[in-house]
Parts: C-alpha cells; sequence; structure tokens
C-alpha cells in the first residue's frame, strides 16, 4: 500500500524557532532517526541530549529493510532534573509499542509520554503538544500533575 502524503505530512523545523520562543528554553520532540542531522543543525549551540524509546514490538518492515526498533526524543535546553534525588532516570526507555484508543501513525504508550514530560517539564509547569493525537501527553501530565494545552487537527484522533 502507498502512502498519501499531505500538505501538513511533510518533515519541517519550520515550527521549531516558535516552540523555542515559547517554551522559555526548552523543548522536546520524538523525531525519525532520518531527520535527527536536522534537529541539531537547528538547535545550533544549544544544549541538547539525545534520549531513546527503544521499541520491544517495532513495527515490522516486509521490504527486507529492517524494523523501526527505536525513535529518538531530541530534549534541547537541557534535560529537567529528575524530582527523585535517589531515582535513577535514565534517558533510555524500554517499553512494547502499545495503542490505546484509535490507531494513531505515530502513538506512544502513555508510559513512554510519562518519561518524556519528565525529561522536559519541572513540576508545576506546562506542556505544549501541537500534534497530540489522542491526548497520551495530556494524560501524563494530568497523571503528573502539570499543566497541557494540547492541538490536533485531525478530529479522528481527538
Amino acid at each position: 500500500v502507498r502512502r498519501v502524503r499531505h500538505a501538513w505530512d511533510v518533515w519541517t523545523t519550520a515550527w521549531l524557532d516558535d516552540a523555542w520562543r515559547v517554551s522559555g528554553g526548552r523543548v522536546g520532540l520524538f523525531c525519525p532517526s532520518a531527520r535527527l542531522a536536522d534537529l541539531f543543525v537547528w538547535a545550533g549551540g544549544r544544549p541538547s541530549r539525545l534520549c531513546v524509546w527503544a521499541k520491544t514490538n517495532p513495527r515490522p518492515q516486509f521490504s527486507r529493510r529492517p524494523a523501526y526498533g527505536f525513535e529518538g526524543f531530541l530534549v534541547v535546553g537541557g534535560v529537567q532534573p529528575c524530582a527523585e534525588p535517589r531515582r535513577l532516570f535514565s534517558d533510555v526507555i524500554t517499553t512494547a509499542a502499545v495503542i490505546r484508543g484509535k490507531a494513531h501513525p505515530y502513538h506512544k504508550p502513555d508510559r513512554v509520554m510519562a518519561w518524556a514530560v519528565a525529561m522536559v517539564c519541572p513540576p508545576g509547569g506546562t506542556v505544549l503538544d501541537p500534534f497530540m493525537g489522542s491526548g497520551s501527553t495530556g494524560l501524563a501530565c494530568r497523571a503528573s500533575g502539570r499543566g497541557f494545552v494540547g492541538v490536533e487537527r485531525d478530529e479522528g484522533y481527538f
């Protein structure tokens, strides 16, 4: 099956300058491995940390290519210190890709989003997710006492 590309489904870093401005100095985003170089160029000299979601059940590829077994999560502006000093806080999370609700092509499990939110947002802070999907980021924010603003243009996923 050939995938249809819509105008909004084209990779771009054009929105990141506004994300940086609004965030006050810390942006975290999942990104395809083929686009990491673009993101590091955008980050320039800002402190950055590449974190990884290692999937225990990656989506198979039927073209003799390896499955996408990880997703990068780039934090630009420095990783948020762990709120629990005695807890090991790794930049790698290993878990299955579990889908809750309607299938979204880039769905993240609630556990992964809780990890990502903790990496980027201080306790009591607010997260803006401009690609909200079914709301895993919002659930992670609510569970951890953080504020949340979500935007999703496709009502089918919301």
